[in-house]
């Protein structure tokens, strides 16, 4: 056979999860572009009502910002935050079009810089008076925000490049920012309509104290434009107002937008990851003589002559049998590309949520909503389905195929209904959580192992109360204490401190705690199950040896006088032959009247295994 006709073949698992990740990667091309627009009037120079470090409205907009480029800095270097004011004291400042609007941060990439002066600002009344010589604050006739948004417009067109997105946060106390004038109205809201037509969306995010409305229809709920069919803030606590601020920052990458064929009707659908797990940075190769980055790729050799192999020199197989299934690049292609004809997404019936048990978990889930961008009517079909989902108490069993490439999967659509707080805020989305439903291979049946039935009632009894006791009553997320003093120490670093404040390990269980709503109930058990004097902490105790244990560790021992006697087959069928020293090997291969020479213990190992 010559050299051409030699195919290498190589078994697809390990790139099965290469191709997986590169389906599912977000292909968004372009940066996201975000500026901060905060309310610089006097009104948000006074300490807001209700907040425990005595912080201004303008310096709780400036922790906003400062907790926005923090996690711009981790999850997207590569976008743009900017700082603008609006409603200070009238003067001419470099970077700034017009006197009532100060630029605080140029729109530019996450910097160590904008952080520390942002920190600067932040510090209780010594920033604010830093903030009030730097920038002034105004009055209420100094707030032109047609202007502030013209010069954020203008701040947008200096970023070269591809973009992906272009967001306004607005921060104010103020729902009326020009106190009546209708005509300084009609200009801002003029001007919000020309952002709208050249898809820059606008939000506005309340500065208040606690328990105070916002009056967002007064003014600003004509200037909104929200991406993502996301909801206005009309309310939000002082705790939750930076999570609230960096949460809408952050943009939803859809994992896929496809056509969802519901009886004969078709709609279109977008998909999301709800949660997803949170890693370490990956590491950086870099050489060793220059400190650049090195690049890694992997080629395919032939392993006899060395010659690069192109992909129709290869194939893959599938291990089947005992025998490995040789098949080619296309055959694989059209394998993977079985269903592609049909909607990614089908509904074939229904069944009762009841029926899904948490063992049918075989992958991370996702969230389905409606895209009504791309078939119209999609939000009113999407809409009746969940509701009628919801009221019957069934799960929507569907064929799943987002990509060409991929698998086809079999998922249930798990309804979940819209919650507000008593703010009117969403606490949870409404839409379908897709549940990948397992094959009958992914199941397998453990073997059921009986206890014995011997155990004291007492006992029984005492590991019931204990259990009773420390079973938690609801799942609390806990942060992961490695990775944020990973993060900490890389910003320690970054910024040039002196300290590291090392985070709380909220993994570790709360002995206190335990201890007291146990009492005495440990104390029971451990009487009822084990001897008095029991210490649980104290290393275990080793066994004494028996005479039978005496006895088979004799029986065990392999000398040179029984080496002929001893049962080599069994210790062939059990794999143990390698465990044997050399010259054990070499005197029962000559009383059996083989040659062994100067050969190796491998050698020696498989001339023994050729015996049987």
């Amino acid at each position: 056979t010559s050299t051409r006709d030699i195919f290498i073949m190589y078994s697809w698992a390990e790139e099965d999860e290469e191709d997986e990740e590169e389906v599912f990667e977000d292909k968004f091309g372009g940066k996201n572009l975000t500026i901060f627009l905060v309310d610089g009037t006097k009104g948000m120079s006074e300490q807001v009502e209700g907040d425990t470090e005595g912080l201004t409205g303008i310096q709780l907009a400036l922790s906003c910002v400062h907790a926005t480029i923090k996690s711009k800095i981790f999850h997207g270097d590569k976008d743009c935050v900017g700082l603008l004011t609006f409603g200070n004291k009238e003067a001419d400042t470099q970077g700034s079009d017009f006197p009532t609007v100060r630029q605080v941060l140029s729109l530019a990439r996450p910097s160590g810089e904008a952080i520390l002066m942002l920190e600067e600002l932040m510090d209780g009344q010594t920033g604010a008076a830093l903030f009030e010589s730097r920038f002034g604050c105004g009055v209420e006739s100094d707030v032109k925000l047609h202007e502030a948004l013209w010069q954020c417009q203008s701040m947008f067109s200096t970023i070269p490049g591809k973009v992906a997105t272009k967001t306004i946060i607005l921060m104010t106390n103020n729902p009326a920012p020009h106190g009546g004038d209708s005509r300084l109205d009609l200009q801002a809201r003029r001007k919000a309509g020309d952002l709208h037509g050249t898809d820059i969306f606008l939000d506005v995010v309340p500065v208040c104290g606690e328990g105070q409305q916002f009056q967002m229809d007064k003014f600003y709920c004509d200037l909104i434009k929200l991406a993502d069919d996301s909801a206005p803030v009309t309310t939000t606590s002082l705790a939750d107002l930076t999570n609230t601020v960096v949460k809408r920052t952050s943009v939803k990458r859809s994992t896929g937008k496809m056509q969802f064929s519901v009886g004969g009707v078709t709609i279109a659908v977008s998909a999301y990851n709800l949660v997803s797990k949170s890693s370490k940075p990956s590491k950086q190769k870099l050489a060793s003589d220059t400190n650049e980055a090195v690049v890694t790729c992997r080629t395919w050799t032939h392993p006899i002559t060395g010659a690069p192999l192109l992909p129709s020199d290869m194939n893959r197989f599938q291990k089947y049998g005992g025998k490995n299934i040789s098949f080619t690049e296309d055959e694989v292609k059209n394998i993977n590309s079985l269903g592609s004809e049909q909607p990614p997404l089908k509904l074939c019936g229904f069944k009762p949520i009841s029926s899904l048990k948490p063992s049918h978990h075989v992958r991370g889930p996702q969230f389905l909503q409606p895209l009504e961008t791309s078939v119209q009517g999609s939000r009113s079909v999407f809409s009746a389905l969940l509701s009628r989902c919801l009221a019957r108490k069934v799960m929507a069993v569907c064929q799943y195929k987002p990509r060409r490439t991929t698998g086809l999967s079999y998922i249930g659509l798990l309804p979940q209904e819209e919650e507000v707080d008593e703010t009117g805020n969403q606490m949870k989305p409404p839409g379908f959580h897709v549940i990948f439903l397992p094959y009958i291979d992914d199941i397998r049946r453990l073997p059921l192992t009986k206890l014995p039935q011997d155990n004291p009632p007492e006992a029984v009894e005492a590991a019931k109360e204990v259990i009773k006791k420390l079973r938690l009553k609801q799942f609390v997320p806990v942060e992961n204490c490695s990775l944020q003093n990973h993060y900490q120490m890389i910003e320690a670093h970054a910024l040039r401190r002196d300290t590291l404040v090392k985070p709380e390990d909220q993994t570790l269980p709360d002995v206190d705690r335990m201890i007291r709503k146990l009492g005495d109930r440990s104390g029971e058990f451990l009487s009822n199950v084990y001897e008095g004097g029991y210490d649980p902490e104290a290393p275990p105790k080793k066994k004494a040896a028996t005479a039978t244990t005496k006895a088979k560790v004799e029986k065990k021992t392999v000398t040179m006088d029984n080496v002929a006697e001893m049962d080599m087959k069994a210790m062939v069928m059990s794999g143990s032959v390698g465990k044997l020293t050399v010259d054990v090997l070499k005197t029962w291969l000559k009383s059996k009247g083989v040659g062994v020479g100067n050969k190796k213990k491998g050698e020696l190992v498989d001339l023994v295994m050729a015996e049987f």
